[in-house]
C-alpha cells in the first residue's frame, strides 16, 4: 500500500462479501485523486477464486458505482476514513436438484445464469435423450429453451429431474406446463390418471373460455374424451383476463408458479404469453 503522503493520501475501508473474498473488511491508502478502480484493484487481489471474473459494484453515499468508471475518489466523495462497500455480482448459481430416477438422488450443480434447462439436463443426464428428462420446477415442467436466470430461485429452493424409463413410469398427466390450462377428470378405467384431475396444455395465445369449455377435451395421457371439466388455471406466463361483469376490470399479472383460477371467476376470454416475452 506505500507510505501515505499526509497532504493527498487518504484511508479508505472497504467492506467485502465474505462469500467470496478472504477477509470482510481491509484497508487501503490512496491518493485521493486516483480513480475509483484503484479500490477494485485492491479488492480483486482479496478473491478467493482469482480465477473466476465477477461483476463487481462499490457503494458509497448511497451511489452504486461500476467498476469501469473513470470518476476519482474525491469525484464521488471518498475521504479520509471514509468507508465503501463492494458487492459482488456472479454470473453462476449453484442449484440443488433432486434427481428421481429408479434410484432418488440429491445433486448440487452450479451453472451460468444464461445458461438453459437443455444444458443442465445434459450436465447432469449426458447419456439420456433430453426427451426422457422433465425438469420440474415449482411442479411445472419446463421447456429446454427456459434460462436459468429466469427462475428467480429462492434460497434453498430444489429443482426436481425426472428421468423417464421402464422402471420408473412417470405421471406426466399432471404435470403443468406453461400456458394456459385446463384441469378435466378422466373416467377410462385404463388409464394411469383413472379418476384423477388431468392438465390439458394449451399454451400461449387468445382463448375464449365459453368454447374452451364447451370443446371435448382429450386426456393426455389415453386420448380418451374427459368426462368433465374440473379447472382453469395459468403457469409460468402473463396473462390478461377479462370478464363478463361490467364491474370487474380486466386483469393483468405475471405468474411464475401455478394458479388455479378461482370458481367465481365468470371469465370472458384470456390472453396469454411467455413469461419473458418483450
Amino acid at each position: 500500500m506505500g507510505c501515505k503522503n499526509s497532504k493527498t493520501d487518504i484511508n479508505v475501508h472497504m467492506s467485502l462479501d465474505s462469500r467470496f473474498f478472504e477477509d470482510s473488511l481491509i484497508t487501503c491508502t490512496k491518493p485521493i485523486n486516483s480513480p475509483v478502480q484503484e479500490l477494485f484493484k485492491e479488492a480483486k487481489k482479496k478473491l478467493k477464486n482469482k480465477g473466476e471474473c465477477f461483476d463487481m459494484k462499490l457503494c458509497v453515499g448511497g451511489k452504486y458505482i461500476d467498476s469501469c468508471s473513470v470518476l476519482s475518489l474525491k469525484q464521488l466523495g471518498v475521504y479520509e476514513n471514509s468507508k465503501v462497500v463492494i458487492g459482488v455480482r456472479t454470473n453462476t448459481i449453484k442449484l440443488k436438484v433432486l434427481i428421481q430416477g429408479e434410484t432418488p438422488t440429491k445433486a448440487s450443480v452450479s451453472m451460468k445464469k444464461d445458461k438453459t434447462i437443455l444444458n443442465l439436463k445434459q450436465k447432469l443426464m449426458k447419456c439420456t435423450k433430453s426427451d426422457d428428462l422433465i425438469v420440474l420446477f415449482r411442479n411445472i415442467a419446463l421447456p429446454d429453451s427456459t434460462l436459468i436466470k429466469q427462475l428467480n430461485l429462492e434460497e434453498n429452493e430444489i429443482i426436481t429431474l425426472i428421468v423417464k424409463s421402464e422402471n420408473n413410469l412417470v405421471a406426466t398427466w399432471k404435470y403443468k406446463t406453461p400456458g394456459f390450462i385446463i384441469e378435466g377428470l378422466c373416467m377410462n378405467s385404463e388409464c394411469q390418471g383413472y379418476r384423477q384431475r388431468v392438465c390439458v396444455p394449451r399454451g400461449f395465445g387468445h382463448f375464449d373460455i365459453s368454447n374452451e369449455i364447451s370443446n371435448m377435451q382429450s386426456c393426455p395421457c389415453c386420448g380418451v374424451t374427459l368426462s368433465r371439466i374440473v379447472g382453469l388455471g395459468v403457469a409460468w406466463c402473463q396473462y390478461s383476463a377479462e370478464f363478463f361483469q361490467e364491474q370487474m376490470p380486466n386483469r393483468k399479472e405475471k405468474v411464475e408458479s401455478f394458479f388455479d383460477m378461482p370458481k367465481d371467476w365468470n371469465l370472458q376470454s384470456i390472453d396469454v404469453f411467455a413469461l419473458h416475452s418483450e
